[in-house]
């Protein structure tokens, strides 16, 4: 996948030099409800979804730009949240797609393009993954590049795979607070209705004529 993705750069597009100090991509994770919403807590019990977005962020180059593909693993509290469904990529990376689940890591995650347009600088959807949150605490989602040889970081207009340092990863955490007890919720239901039966006593009679 390596040598096929870096001869699509090299035909297509033509190679730019870059400086090893500059910044050229980016991952970002977010954590969303289950309507799409981001997040940053939820109840104990609650289920969520963990997305993976990707990004060229390096001085506009036109027409190239854009991510070809990457692949890296996100270690997680595995004593807070477990994945509980498959994951689900961006359609843009159709080729190569890859991912599993060891404790407390998701392991080789990403996905590869099959087009040889460059999408522009905009931010890439590249995965989403259900989860559900069994704990209380808060968990840190931090991704890293993948070890495994030839699942790389591969930029539109690069002719090599972008190094670590060259790249931007913000975390995503998620705080999981305790659900309230049902001994708390009954005494809250008791509380309400004896407040009630108080303002019923108190209310004043009506006088007859």
């Amino acid at each position: 996948m390596r040598h096929l993705a870096l001869a699509l750069t090299l035909c297509f597009c033509a190679p730019i030099a870059a400086s090893h100090a500059q910044i050229l991509g980016q991952v970002r994770l977010e954590v969303d409800n289950l309507s799409g919403n981001p997040i940053s807590s939820i109840g104990q019990g609650g289920d969520f979804l963990l997305k993976g977005f990707v990004r060229d962020v390096e001085p506009p180059h036109p027409p190239f730009g854009g991510v070809f593909g990457a692949t890296f693993d996100v270690p997680f509290s595995a004593n807070l949240v477990t994945p509980t469904g498959p994951i689900a990529f961006g359609s843009f990376f159709a080729l190569s797609r890859t991912g599993s689940f060891l404790p407390g890591e998701i392991h080789d995650v990403g996905g590869y393009s099959s087009s040889l347009s460059p999408p522009g600088q905009s931010e890439q959807f590249l995965f989403s993954i259900p989860f559900h949150a069994g704990g209380v605490g808060t968990s840190t989602f931090a991704s890293m590049l993948s070890l495994t040889p030839g699942l790389d970081f591969l930029i539109y207009g690069y002719n090599t795979a972008i190094p670590a340092t060259q790249i931007n990863f913000i975390p995503a955490n998620l705080t999981i607070v305790p659900e309230p007890s049902s001994f708390v919720i009954a005494a809250i239901a008791v509380s309400a209705f004896g407040f009630l039966g108080f303002r019923r006593r108190r209310r004043p009679q009506r006088a007859w004529k």
